[in-house]
């Protein structure tokens, strides 16, 4: 699922965090307050990490049930939250502990991927019911006017104010901060409202956006998970369809279809995409034929008629009378030269 990056193009930098690659900053930044503001503090414990991950998924899982989906991705991502560590912490754990973190990771990324999967269907639904109205959308942020809302927190700002407090500590460290650029003020944010169309979109992207990270996972880890990865190629399919691609949707439910032969709704998510890529094959194929042929000359067969044998062959020997008669007139133009100039000697 990698995109090529163009030629002499630069990666962008990774992101500082699983739940920041999966939701963007304001929705990390929300779930961390969630967590700390309902006695779920990240411990330094490998052990009380991986319990209150449980914990915190357990609970995701009862409103998930209950259909109360934006609250349950709020949990799953403070699951994920306890589950971050970062590269220098995870050398320091041993085969067992890392699988046992890879497999809750892997399936706190499912649930919320299965998450946004019903929020785009309800959207949808009140899309059919209530096309005028307006809701909240998830992980689309915008600048509150009234100035309420959450300050999502800035890490260098964090950093300065730590550096600050060790020099006063610490006479030795130099004080550099005459140096450092000033930071831009953090305004408060809230979620964007949003027509229920809109928000579907949105919402399926988002299930694009985390089935993608859960391959990657897979395949980042050299976990043997055919199931979910199964599963991850499915809502990128059924993402990819609802969104108008049709022949990304159709090679994502291959793969799904691949792994998990036999899948009912593999099968008719594959069966549809198959029958809507032929359509927009075709569409194509007759918006081009129509647009060639217009702007070819009225008299041939547009470009057809260029690469027919007969057609090439005269070309050819037009091509070679032309280069044949040239250099003819060379040689003639040469001789009257050389003619004029020995009458002129006499």
């Amino acid at each position: 699922m990698d995109i090529p990056l163009p030629v002499g193009g630069t990666p962008p930098p990774p992101p500082p965090s699983l739940c920041h690659a999966l939701v963007g900053e304001e929705e990390e930044q929300k779930a961390k307050d969630w967590c700390r503001a309902h006695d779920h503090h990240r411990s330094d414990y490998f052990e009380e990490r991986l319990a209150k991950a449980d914990e915190l998924r357990v609970q995701a899982n009862g409103l998930f049930k209950e259909s109360k989906f934006d609250d349950a991705v709020t949990r799953y991502l403070g699951a994920i939250w306890h589950l971050d560590y970062d590269t220098c912490q995870q050398m320091e754990l041993q085969p067992k502990e890392q699988g046992e973190l890879d497999t809750r990771k892997l399936k706190a990324i499912s649930n919320i991927s299965q998450s946004f999967l019903r929020l785009a269907q309800e959207a949808e639904a009140l899309e059919q019911s209530a096309p005028d109205e307006e809701a909240e959308c998830y992980a689309i942020w915008e600048e509150s006017p009234d100035g309420e809302g959450m300050v999502v927190q800035d890490p260098e700002a964090i950093q300065r104010a730590a550096m600050a407090e060790a020099r006063k500590l610490d006479p030795d460290i130099l004080d550099c901060s005459a140096l450092e650029d000033p930071l831009k003020e953090k305004l408060p944010m809230r979620r964007k409202r949003l027509p229920h169309r809109e928000r579907k979109i949105e919402y399926f992207r988002l299930v694009k956006t985390t089935a993608d990270i859960g391959l990657k996972q897979i395949s980042r880890m050299g976990m043997v998970e055919k199931d979910i990865e199964a599963k991850f190629y499915y809502r990128v399919g059924v993402a990819q369809f609802e969104r108008g691609f049709s022949e990304p949707a159709l090679e994502a439910f291959k793969k799904a279809n691949d792994l998990m032969p036999g899948d009912r709704e593999i099968r008719q998510g594959l069966s549809k995409a198959k029958g809507v890529a032929q359509e927009d094959r075709a569409s194509a194929k007759e918006m081009w034929r129509g647009k060639l042929t217009k702007e070819e000359d009225s008299s041939a067969q547009g470009l057809r008629a260029w690469l027919l044998p007969r057609q090439l062959m005269g070309w050819a020997g037009c091509k070679a009378r032309r280069v044949t008669g040239s250099a003819q007139s060379n040689d003639n133009s040469s001789g009257t030269i050389d003619r004029l100039r020995a009458a002129r000697k006499d």
